[in-house]
């Protein structure tokens, strides 16, 4: 571990800060979940997880969900969260190629979840995710999502190769291919099982909408590698925006930070300009478009609130290839019991 720290401030978001009113439900629904599909077990583990407060996560990035899609949107955030873990908080118990032949079961399972498999436990509760999530979507959505999902996938190969190697990215590519690790293009689906969204793919695609969700997207993965940055340098970790423009700009890690608040506001005032002069879709789409858009918002300010307040990101411990995190439970090892 370093020593380094930097003083971080919280990025300025204009957005009002919203709360879903389900949210002390949903959390009591996921605390079983995790339970039920044995991926929170350890009293280390489980402290941990209250602590880190990801129910309020899932209710500030979906302020207006319902009971029942809030229950399934949490379970999801929580899943990305311990999956995470697996690779960030113990990396030396990985190479690349162990890291691949791992994530076959979880591709295999996105593409198809009726497989047998003998899976891990992630596998498992992932399984139980994309059969809940499928059943509640149409086909175009779901082909989206599934790509969406396997990309999330492939740039953890990426990130784990980059740390065990510690090579710092390139700017251009690493913007790019945090948008897939952060997993906010999963996110930012999610808002249509969140609303009940029926927007056809095609205005999904038009240049308004998905730049729209691609600075959101963005303020939201710059925003977290600002809120994330000391417990990342406290790690070694070289997958961040601030490390990866430090090296290329050569500035210190102060100026760094104060640049990447530049570009998060430059962003968020980009989004707002044109969400003001969007196209006039057909009118049976636009209430929806709006609502789409109005769930961008809230990823944007959520994602931010919750970093501030969530103890994931404000307490660190120390890891070696020895000694992983004491909360770190093992879910990828297959298991012969079955949680359907």
């Amino acid at each position: 571990m370093k020593d380094e720290t930097v003083p971080v401030r919280t990025p300025h978001c204009p957005f009002p800060s919203r709360l879903n009113p389900h949210v002390e439900a949903v959390h009591e629904h996921t605390v079983e979940w995790v339970r039920r599909f044995h991926l929170v077990e350890k009293p280390a583990a489980m402290e941990r997880f209250m602590a880190s407060r990801y129910t309020w996560l899932a209710a500030r990035l979906y302020p207006t969900a319902g009971l029942e899609e809030l229950q399934l949107l949490n379970d999801w955030m929580v899943w990305l969260f311990m999956f995470d873990d697996q690779f960030d908080d113990h990396p030396d118990a990985f190479s690349v190629a162990r890291a691949e032949h791992i994530l076959d079961d979880f591709r295999a399972v996105v593409v198809d979840p009726t497989l047998p498999l003998a899976a891990g436990l992630a596998v498992r509760a992932l399984r139980d995710l994309c059969r809940r999530t499928y059943a509640r979507m149409g086909s175009q959505w779901c082909r989206r999502y599934r790509r969406h999902v396997l990309q999330f996938f492939d740039t953890y190969v990426w990130t784990l190769g980059n740390s065990l190697s510690k090579t710092v990215p390139p700017l251009d590519v690493y913007i790019e291919r945090r948008r897939h690790s952060g997993a906010m293009h999963i996110a930012t689906d999610l808002i249509d099982l969140a609303e009940h969204l029926q927007l056809p793919e095609a205005i999904r695609q038009t240049p308004p909408i998905s730049t729209l969700t691609r600075m959101a997207i963005d303020v939201v993965c710059w925003s977290n590698d600002i809120q994330s940055l000391n417990k990342e340098l406290a790690l070694g970790e070289v997958n961040n925006l601030v490390l990866v423009l430090q090296r290329e700009r050569s500035l210190s890690l102060e100026q760094t930070v104060e640049l990447v608040h530049d570009m998060i506001a430059s962003e968020i005032r980009a989004f707002q300009k044109l969400e003001r002069v969007l196209p006039a879709f057909p009118p049976a789409l636009r209430g929806e478009v709006e609502r789409y858009v109005d769930g961008l918002r809230a990823c944007m300010r959520g994602n931010i609130d919750w970093s501030a307040e969530t103890y994931r990101y404000s307490h660190v411990e120390s890891r070696n290839a020895d000694r992983p995190a004491s909360y770190l439970e093992d879910l990828l090892t297959p298991t012969d019991g079955a949680s359907a």
